[in-house]
């Protein structure tokens, strides 16, 4: 992965593609190789959630992508505008720490 934050005995995997993704293309473009490589990640680091990056795209409708597999492993897809990188980074870093947050509360 690109990305691999750890705190608290908490793990978040970012993995960072450079596709553009469209409502046009089946699963928006998302590839099934893409997929199975962050289930890999969720595994092999024990990730508490996945985040995968894609530039963001007018021709992608919803922006709030999310998918589960059969055993739970969530993936969140997030979009960084490359025209507006310091709010997107900003809301990155916020679904990022509303990921460690959420984990923390399942501890409790």
């Amino acid at each position: 992965p690109d990305i691999v934050l750890e705190f608290g005995g908490h793990t978040v995997v970012l993995d960072t593609k450079w596709k553009i993704l469209s409502d046009n293309y089946r699963n928006r473009g998302i590839s099934q190789s893409d997929m199975y490589q962050m289930y890999a990640y969720s595994k092999k680091y024990e990730a508490d959630s996945i985040i995968l990056v894609y530039p963001y795209t007018e021709d992608v409708s919803k922006t709030d992508i999310r998918y589960t597999s059969h055993d739970n492993v969530q993936v969140n897809v997030f979009f960084i505008d490359l025209r507006n990188t310091d709010d997107s980074i900003s809301k990155l870093l916020t679904e990022v720490s509303d990921a460690f947050l959420s984990s923390s509360k399942d501890v409790v």
